[in-house]
């Protein structure tokens, strides 16, 4: 079936001696993967290796059946002009960290539009942002909405928060429970724009595990993302 729709690209790997394989998140068909034979060798206009960059957003044609594990591009072309976010050495940072977060946690084949646009979203945010050194910790916190993990603020009076049942609690009633400086970070970042909150090297590296501990209680097999030491040295 010949089609087309929009497509985030989350990874790639160079296959063969000129092939690469793309992983993708599509807004028509949810996680897609693309086989592209010869293009690190060919001089087509079709489509450029440039355009697989993490993270591009693209308008994809393409050749789709449902039970192929690799389908066929037809036609390719960047939906959005990202220069910023390749040309700021933090933002490609951050959007590698992103893009691992990503790949790692969308695992389910079937489309979600409203991930999809929030994803889209979060991308053109990140362009345009010139204060983003929290960008990655609100991105993480939100993402978790459309995961089904997103902390229940209802009693967030309370100082203690569970990460298993992702909830604010009286008292710690195991040793997945946290207080201190990290909850009340977590509080915050409800409440208020990620832009406006000021944190030094040391509170948001720590704010980041804390993250990440969250991440790995509620997706079998995550892992911390081999580019977070990269925006440790940097954020």
């Amino acid at each position: 079936m010949q089609t087309t729709s929009q497509a985030i690209v989350l990874s790639k790997i160079n296959f063969g001696e000129a092939d690469l394989i793309v992983k993708t998140y599509t807004k028509e068909f949810g996680i897609c993967s693309f086989l592209l034979k010869g293009i690190r060798k060919s001089k087509s206009k079709k489509f450029r290796p440039s355009y697989f960059q993490v993270l591009t957003i693209l308008d994809l044609n393409f050749n789709y059946r449902e039970n192929r594990n690799l389908q066929f591009i037809t036609e390719a072309k960047p939906t959005e002009v990202l220069n910023q976010l390749y040309m700021d050495f933090g933002k490609t940072s951050m959007l590698y960290f992103i893009a691992e977060i990503l790949s790692q946690a969308i695992i389910e084949e079937s489309k979600d539009e409203g991930l999809f646009s929030f994803l889209k979203d979060q991308i053109l945010q990140l362009e345009k942002e010139e204060n983003y050194q929290n960008f990655h910790l609100n991105f993480m916190l939100q993402l978790s909405k459309f995961l089904g993990f997103y902390p229940d603020f209802s009693l967030d009076e309370f100082p203690y928060f569970n990460l298993v049942e992702g909830e604010f609690q009286l008292k710690p009633t195991s040793n997945y429970c946290f207080s201190g400086d990290n909850v009340s970070l977590l509080k915050s970042l409800h409440q208020e724009s990620y832009t406006q909150i000021r944190l030094n090297k040391e509170k948001r590296n720590a704010f980041i595990d804390f993250l990440i501990l969250y991440y790995e209680v509620h997706l079998q097999g995550f892992k911390k993302p081999k580019s977070l030491e990269v925006l440790r040295g940097l954020f």
